[in-house]
């Protein structure tokens, strides 16, 4: 409701006065979820806020500023939720076919994989454990960083902090991918499932 409502002072700085809003949300949000966020809208001071989910919303815009037809996959990978929908798009009339998704899947888990292999590298460089049971938020930060440098590199060097001082690692996108590969594997499926319930084959679909 915070968060709402700071956007809508902001908005009502340029566009006036605002008291309804569109608000996407994830495909497999739970009803409950859904509740809570209209509740959320009305507490912000909003007259009527329609909900709309995320990879709809995707469609929608992609249909309007690409001005594409036929059928559509959304991929929406994000940091905590995941999402597929296969959508058939005419101008910006946009129809679901299927959609399907994990609400506890995302870049976090990602993030805390690798943190899970560099917490293997340091304990065999000095042989002391880099955390206990999870790790800090300093970690996952640095843990990101390595991400999303491996996606244009093979390999990085870091120095990562722990108990026993400075340790310069090197991790690889070789180890992060096996860190991964059971995401990755609920992945592939959910994108199975919603291929298989649109009754197409990946080589059907016009646009991702």
């Amino acid at each position: 409701a915070l968060i709402l409502k700071k956007l809508i002072k902001d908005a009502e700085r340029i566009k006036g006065k605002i008291d309804e809003a569109v608000v996407t949300v994830p495909a497999n949000f739970l009803e409950t979820a859904r509740r809570a966020t209209k509740d959320a809208g009305e507490m912000a001071g909003l007259k009527k806020v329609t909900l709309i989910d995320e990879p709809v919303a995707a469609a929608l815009l992609y249909a309007k500023t690409q001005e594409v037809y036929g059928s559509a996959l959304v991929f929406d990978l994000g940091g905590g939720t995941f999402d597929v929908t296969i959508a058939n798009i005419e101008g910006t009339d946009v129809k679901v076919v299927s959609s399907l998704g994990d609400s506890r899947l995302g870049g976090k888990d990602f993030d805390r994989a690798l943190a899970g292999v560099i917490k293997d590298e340091y304990m065999e460089s000095c042989g002391e454990a880099l955390f206990d049971d999870e790790p800090g938020y300093e970690l996952l930060f640095q843990a990101e960083e390595i991400k999303k440098t491996l996606s244009r590199r093979d390999k990085h060097k870091a120095v990562v902090i722990g108990p026993a001082g400075p340790q310069q690692l090197e991790i690889t996108r070789s180890q992060f991918e096996n860190a991964i590969s059971s995401y990755l594997g609920k992945i592939e499926s959910v994108l199975g499932i919603v291929l298989d319930e649109a009754g197409v084959v990946a080589g059907d679909i016009d646009h991702v």
